[in-house]
């Protein structure tokens, strides 16, 4: 059991983009926000690329964020992340206490931190006695509330049948997700051989990735509104540094990027103006894909303890 203020058991991020318009087109937001399993949020400079503040949720708020007794807990102290980007709202799940109940189910709460001062606005009230992390969910008024884990069904796979160009309903595994757009691995006979495919749910199209160089489905990433994906090429399971674009409509390659300072990093996010974030503990690295995105939020079941990400104007 460690310490909740100082360590998180794994990285459990959400990345919050904000910026400001311009008077002709908004302007591609530039601050990223990265908020850690232990309740730590790091605030990125993604046009200067670097780190240029760090809050730590837990010791500015203490007697709020940590359980009462030995202010120790098993687990984080920040789950499922969510950001309301009209309302500059930062929400996520705390335990309540830091020792399981008696029937082993926890207590847990929901936090509302302000952004972009990450200050504590209010705690609201969980249901009681669940097994896991409940989820936040806003509502059509954008009022927060907790669901818990059991309510949830993730989807893992679409059903291809509809989809053309061949109306073909292929064992697939969703990667990452979007808007309309759903990066997805296209289970082969092989099961060495990686077929990656963007389906988009809105056209009904699905787009083999032609001639996708080594890597994994991990390795794979899709940017935000889903025009583009991101491959970090890979031999015998290591980064090589290499990075591949691939336009996500047609499936053809667009662009190799090298970038050393990668190799050894985990992916967090493309930002809408064209960068890669790449980190290592609390250092960071920018990769400029040189080209922008889009800026809806990016999902990754395949991958729960990477971040989310959601953009502002804030």
């Amino acid at each position: 059991m460690r310490s909740a203020a100082r360590f998180g058991r794994a990285l459990l991020a959400l990345v919050i983009v904000t910026g400001t318009a311009c008077n002709q087109e908004p302007a591609s937001p530039r601050y990223a926000y990265v908020v850690t399993c232990d309740a730590r949020v790091d605030k990125l400079d993604t046009v200067a690329g670097r780190k240029i503040a760090s809050y730590d949720l837990a010791a500015s708020s203490m007697k709020e964020l940590l359980p009462p007794g030995n202010q120790a807990i098993d687990g984080c102290l920040g789950y499922h992340p969510v950001f309301d980007a009209a309302g500059g709202l930062l929400y996520f799940v705390a335990p309540a206490a830091a020792n399981a109940n008696a029937d082993g189910t926890k207590e847990y709460r929901i936090f509302e931190f302000s952004a972009p001062d990450m200050k504590l606005v209010k705690t609201l009230p969980a249901p009681a006695k669940q097994s896991e992390a409940p989820y936040v969910e806003l509502g059509a008024d954008r009022s927060p509330r907790a669901v818990p884990a059991t309510e949830r069904t993730p989807t893992t796979a679409i059903d291809l049948a509809a989809f053309g160009p061949n109306r073909e309903a292929q064992p697939n595994q969703i990667i990452e997700t979007s808007g309309n757009r759903v990066l997805l691995r296209i289970f082969a006979a092989s099961p060495s051989e990686l077929r990656l495919a963007v389906a988009d749910t809105k056209a009904k199209t699905v787009v083999p990735l032609k001639s996708p160089p080594p890597t994994t489905a991990l390795y794979a990433h899709l940017s935000p509104g889903g025009d583009i994906v991101l491959i970090d090429v890979s031999e015998g399971g290591k980064k090589t540094g290499r990075l591949a674009i691939f336009d996500a409509a047609t499936g053809s390659a667009l662009q190799e990027i090298t970038s050393d300072q990668v190799r050894n990093q985990n992916f967090l996010a493309i930002v809408p103006n064209g960068k890669a974030v790449y980190y290592s503990g609390e250092s960071y690295s920018f990769v400029d894909l040189k080209r922008n995105t889009g800026s809806d939020p990016v999902a990754h079941p395949l991958d729960p303890n990477r971040p989310a990400v959601f953009f502002s104007k804030l």
